[in-house]
């Protein structure tokens, strides 16, 4: 039977001022309230913290894993250091724990276009197959997956002989 209790903790750095529940939701301790996040323009959740006069803008994934995993590891191949957060199920706005894991950025990158659909044409636009995952189309034509990207985002008409396209 599935465990449907939503367990809230202090969020680290704002303990005693919010909490966050690992659904997801972020509570003022003081007032009660949940808070209401807004999205940016990529579709992830965000909220602003307020401590001793001071505002931070915080995406609710991050809080998420912050305070039930900790901090995020230290990656060398990361932009900013630090492993990224991937949403397994690719919902930018489902930010519950069992959906979010750090990782390495280019297992976010490689993660989302695995799980993209693909259709592939041949010259005259007849479809010859559709696949459930860019990286596994291009294993399977041995062709390089970035060029068939490129095709999927119109950067490029064709390659490998085929027009590719997202589903």
């Amino acid at each position: 039977m599935k465990n449907n209790i939503e367990t809230f903790k202090d969020i680290p750095g704002y303990e005693g001022i919010y909490r966050c529940s690992d659904l997801g939701r972020i509570i003022n301790i003081k007032t009660g309230r949940v808070l209401k996040p807004f999205k940016d323009k990529f579709g992830h959740l965000k909220l602003d913290l307020y401590k001793e006069g001071d505002s931070k803008r915080m995406r609710v994934h991050a809080l998420v894993m912050l305070t039930f995993v900790g901090p995020p590891p230290i990656d060398e191949t990361s932009p900013t250091g630090f492993a990224f957060i991937n949403h397994k199920d690719k919902s930018p706005a489902n930010n519950t724990l069992s959906n979010l894991e750090y990782c390495s950025p280019q297992y976010n990158a490689l993660y989302s276009l695995d799980c993209t659909i693909v259709k592939q044409y041949d010259l005259e636009w007849h479809l010859k197959d559709i696949y459930f995952g860019i990286v596994k189309a291009a294993k399977l034509n041995g062709a390089d997956y970035r060029k068939i990207v490129e095709c999927c985002e119109g950067k490029r008409d064709t390659y490998h002989n085929c027009h590719w396209c997202y589903a």
